[in-house]
């Protein structure tokens, strides 16, 4: 078995530091797993050798190197140019290791597949005489899959470079320090690694940095333009798929550079950030879903509220679920506007349709309109803006319903239903179809059951909030038609639906243990076929019942459980005389 012994070196770059030189060697040197080597690197000193004589004090424990002064990003390249270890890990003059820096990084990277993996850590901050003012906490700032994602220390400006600990070769394949910058030397270089190199945070602080009045030469023009400079090419160099990889989209990437440069001395970079964060909403594609058979005017009202949309970059993907009308209307739309596309299939109900287009879209996300259905002009950017502030992959809005001829009727308000709203949704779900938005990819895993014809919506939003936080607008920007054929209208069809969505829920591993919920269900079926057949107890099938032998003993079952335990806590409470008349007022009331 062979035991992962790296060779680290060690470089200390320093300027006229004969104050706290000694104390950055000495923690170097107390290192609980030992450096291969300590190279000092005096960039020019002109303290009349102070700095030189308090590093030969160490002899030949360390490696002492002068130069002509050219700034630290040139020291460090001297030092790197001259180390013999596999791995470079820099501590500034007057800064400090924890005697375990090298030892955490060392077992960290033992247990990581890719040994050039950039390590990093939390550091504390102290003042001139060692003492501690703060600690600097990373996983404040973000999640560990974040911290672990390259380039998402650089955006908030927290890595602290002693703390990294980098494998040579990728001073071979990124280059060096430019010695150009005298600021940014290391955060440019840190960009130029991080766009191909994996990181690995670690929690425990690795350093103690100090800060004190003696620390550089840098001007503050220098510093100015540097800084702008570097932010600059965070906004205009990071891809879509960087930013998307660290913030969920590449719009929140610039959102968050935008809100985080206007506290620091470089906030006229951030107009430019909320520019480009404007231009990623605007070039976001977004796919529209409509499926329909036959009511072709409805369906034409439908695509054209749909490419009235403010936002304009979308595709209307138009199913045509076996329509037997003349659709010549829909034809002469599509030919008209290249957003449109037309797609016929076989008769396969809703489901289908909708799968179909969701196999079909090029969208990063898929907004569904049933063809009965009109949108607001405001309805996808409002919505689509939600979802990328609030970094949620599923979400929905109010309605307002109409009559067939349009007509405005009563506003029904959903946006209670956000965040996690699992396992609740399996007892009560308002969320409409038309309103609902969410990311294609996620729509692709879990499709809506095609066996499935009333219900087979509400199924797969039970899916997707038992993974996903739900985002919910509080406007109603979509119009639900009410008509002779809308299900809200027919007990059979509700309680079909119902009867769907229940068995779904019992067939699914994890939807089926939430007991609370599902009697919630069962009680809304009971209410149906009690409406329908009030003569017929609910234990026994009724006729044309929708609701399957399978769910009765569920039920039953999840009843008898509850009971039995409500049964025994009133008997004790309450004593056997007020429980039986418990349960003669239960018994009434079922019936009822």
């Amino acid at each position: 078995m062979n035991v992962f012994q790296p060779a680290i070196s060690i470089i200390i770059p320093v300027y006229n530091g004969a104050n706290y030189l000694a104390e950055a060697i000495d923690s170097a040197l107390a290192q609980t797993w030992p450096a291969h080597e300590i190279i000092v690197i005096d960039d020019g000193s002109n303290d009349d050798g102070a700095t030189r004589r308090v590093a030969e004090r160490y002899g030949n424990r360390i490696r002492f190197l002068h130069r002509d002064n050219g700034g630290c990003g040139a020291a460090l390249n001297t030092g790197i140019e001259a180390m013999t270890g596999d791995y470079f890990s820099w501590l500034s003059h007057d800064d400090l290791y924890m005697p375990d820096k090298l030892e955490c990084q060392v077992r960290a990277l033992a247990e990581l597949e890719n040994k050039e993996t950039l390590l990093y850590g939390n550091y504390e901050v102290m003042d001139a005489g060692g003492k501690t003012l703060h600690v600097m906490k990373m996983q404040d700032l973000g999640s560990e899959a974040q911290l672990n994602t390259p380039l998402f220390p650089l955006t908030y400006g927290i890595i602290h470079g002693c703390t990294l600990l980098v494998a040579r070769s990728l001073f071979e394949r990124h280059g060096l320090f430019d010695e150009c910058l005298k600021t940014t030397q290391d955060y440019d270089l840190w960009f130029r690694m991080l766009r191909h190199t994996p990181v690995h945070f670690i929690e425990h602080p690795l350093v103690r940095s100090r800060v004190h009045d003696e620390q550089g030469s840098r001007t503050l023009a220098q510093m100015q333009t540097e800084g702008d400079r570097l932010w600059e090419r965070f906004v205009e160099e990071v891809t879509p798929e960087e930013g998307a990889r660290m913030y969920g989209s590449h719009f929140r990437y610039l959102r968050h550079l935008e809100s985080f440069l206007v506290a620091t001395p470089y906030a006229k970079v951030a107009p430019l950030a909320g520019r480009r964060a404007r231009e990623a909403l605007a070039a976001t594609l977004v796919s529209v879903v409509i499926p329909f058979r036959d009511r072709v005017e409805w369906t034409r009202q439908a695509v054209v509220s749909a490419l009235a949309q403010s936002h304009d970059h979308l595709e209307v993907l138009l199913i045509d679920d076996g329509s037997t009308e003349d659709t010549s209307v829909l034809h002469d739309l599509a030919a008209r506007d290249g957003r449109l596309h037309y797609v016929r299939q076989e008769p396969a109900g809703a489901a289908a349709a909708r799968n179909r287009g969701v196999a079909l879209a090029r969208g990063a996300y898929v907004a569904f309109l049933d063809s009965d259905d009109l949108w607001q002009p405001e309805k996808i950017a409002r919505q689509l803006q939600q979802l990328l502030d609030e970094n949620r992959d599923f979400g929905h809005t109010d309605y307002q319903r109409i009559d067939e001829d349009g007509a405005d009727q009563e506003i029904i308000t959903t946006h209670h239903l956000t965040g996690c709203i699992y396992p609740a949704l399996i007892g009560s779900c308002q969320i409409a179809t038309p309103t609902v938005m969410a990311r294609t990819d996620l729509l692709r895993q879990h499709p809506f059951p095609p066996g499935v014809r009333i219900g087979e919506d509400v199924i797969t939003w039970i899916d997707l909030a038992e993974q996903h936080d739900v985002a919910a607008l509080p406007e109603p920007l979509t119009k639900v038609r009410l008509s002779q054929h809308t299900t809200v209208h027919s007990l059979d069809k509700t309680e079909l639906g119902l009867a769907s969505i229940l068995t779904a829920v019992l067939d699914h591993p994890h939807h089926r243990r939430h007991h609370v919920p599902i009697l919630q269900l069962i009680e809304a079926v009971r209410r149906y076929e009690l409406a329908r057949h009030p003569a017929v107890p609910f234990d026994d099938p009724a006729p044309g019942s929708a609701l399957p032998t399978r769910a009765r003993w569920s039920y039953r079952l999840i009843l008898a459980r509850d009971l039995l335990r409500l049964g025994l806590h009133s008997l004790k409470r309450e004593g056997p005389v007020v429980t039986w008349q418990r349960v003669q007022r239960w018994r009434h009331s079922r019936r009822g």
